[in-house]
C-alpha cells in the first residue's frame, strides 16, 4: 500500500509541477498582452509615440504605462515576471520585465531612454518609424527596467534554453538566445531565421 502510495506521489508531483508552470506562462504571456495593449494606449494620446523606457523626470515605464493599466502602482504583480526572482525586491523598478529601448536597428542606435546623467535629450521614437513588427522586440525577459541586446534573458522558459518576449505586432513568442539578439539588433535577420527553421 505504501509503495503504492509513493508511486502515485512520484507520478503526481512532475504532473502538478507542469500545470503550476504552464498556469504561470499563461499568466505572464497576458501580462505582456495588457503591456501591448497598453503602449497602444499610450501611443494614441501622445501623437505616435512609443512609450519610452525612462522620460526626462526619470519616470520608468512602469510608471508612464500606470493610467493605462488602471493605475497599477509600480511594483505590482501587472507588471512582474512570475518566473523573475529579484536580487532587489525593494526596487519595484526590477520585475523581470524589461522595455526595449533601441527600436531603429540596425539603420540608427537612437535610444527611447534618457538616463539620469545622460546629457542626450529624449528623442521618443514614433511607432512609424519602426519596421518589422512582426520580428522586432519590444519588450521582454529581463533582469533590468530596459531591455538591450546586453541584457535580455533567455533562461526562463523550455528548460532555460528560452525567454518570452513581446513583439510590436502584439504577438508573443519564445524566442532562444540567438533569436532575441536579432530581435533586437536587426529583425530581418530574425525573419530570415526563422524562415529558414520554417516558423
Amino acid at each position: 500500500m505504501i509503495a503504492i502510495i509513493a508511486v502515485l506521489a512520484g507520478i503526481s508531483i512532475p504532473v502538478t509541477t507542469a500545470v503550476r508552470q504552464k498556469s504561470l506562462a499563461t499568466t505572464k504571456m497576458n501580462r505582456y498582452r495588457n503591456l501591448y495593449v497598453a503602449n497602444q494606449m499610450y501611443i494614441s494620446e501622445n501623437d505616435g509615440y512609443i512609450c519610452p523606457a525612462c522620460d526626462a523626470n526619470n519616470n520608468k515605464w512602469q510608471a508612464l504605462l500606470s493610467p493605462y493599466l488602471g493605475n497599477a502602482e509600480r511594483g505590482s504583480d501587472v507588471f512582474k515576471d512570475p518566473f523573475y526572482k529579484s536580487p532587489n525586491p525593494g526596487n519595484v523598478n526590477l520585475t523581470g520585465i524589461g522595455m526595449g529601448i533601441y527600436f531603429l536597428t540596425p539603420d540608427s542606435w537612437q535610444r527611447n531612454v534618457v538616463f539620469g546623467s545622460d546629457q542626450d535629450p529624449l528623442r521618443q521614437v514614433k511607432l512609424i518609424r519602426v519596421e518589422n513588427h512582426a520580428y522586432r522586440i519590444f519588450m521582454g525577459d529581463s533582469p533590468d527596467w530596459m531591455l538591450t541586446a546586453k541584457n535580455f534573458d533567455t533562461s526562463r522558459h523550455e528548460n532555460g534554453t528560452k525567454g518570452m518576449f513581446l513583439m510590436f505586432d502584439g504577438r508573443v513568442d519564445l524566442l532562444t538566445q540567438e533569436e532575441a539578439d536579432l530581435g533586437i539588433r536587426n529583425p530581418l535577420k530574425l525573419k530570415d531565421l526563422l524562415s529558414s527553421k520554417g516558423g
